[in-house]
């Protein structure tokens, strides 16, 4: 029995710690480090958001200032569009998301408890590079370097 244990507790003792790292090492549901990245900006215009608790998940980090959340290292792999990254960010970091889906695709409706408001004409709009984005959330897609602004503005 002795010798037994002294030959297969080092494989069983290797295994665990295989397993162990494997376990500790992913988080299925966070973002991965490496590859290309992409910064998004919400800039709530003075609304009242939901602030998060959470200020990191893996390599994304998110710094608040005022009524402005900036997220840097927002990993982008391919085919990933503006509409998949904000879906992250909000599962990430547990604010909500209100979206309509039209036969365009998705339309943002609300960030983090700011809502559209059709009576003051107030709607989340997205940009990219500083320029507004010419196609909706889900066809727009990153392929790293970009920034990204959602700002809640009024439409004419």
């Amino acid at each position: 029995m002795e010798a037994a244990l002294r030959r297969y507790l080092p494989a069983a003792i290797l295994a665990a710690l295989v397993v162990l790292a494997l376990v500790f090492s992913s988080h299925p549901s966070g973002p991965g480090c490496g590859g290309p990245t992409v910064t998004f900006v919400i800039d709530f215009d003075g609304g009242n958001p939901r602030i998060p608790e959470v200020r990191e998940v893996g390599c994304v980090k998110l710094r608040i200032n005022g009524t402005t959340w900036t997220f840097t290292g927002v990993p982008v792999g391919n085919g990933t569009t503006v509409y998949d990254a904000l879906v992250n960010l909000s599962s990430w970091f547990g604010f909500e998301l209100k979206v309509r889906w039209y036969s365009l695709g998705p339309f943002i409706d609300g960030i983090a408890g700011v809502n559209s408001d059709p009576v003051r004409g107030m709607y989340w709009i997205y940009y990219v590079n500083g320029q507004y984005a010419q196609v909706g959330a889900g066809s727009y897609v990153l392929r790293g370097g970009e920034l990204v602004l959602w700002r809640y503005e009024k439409v004419m």
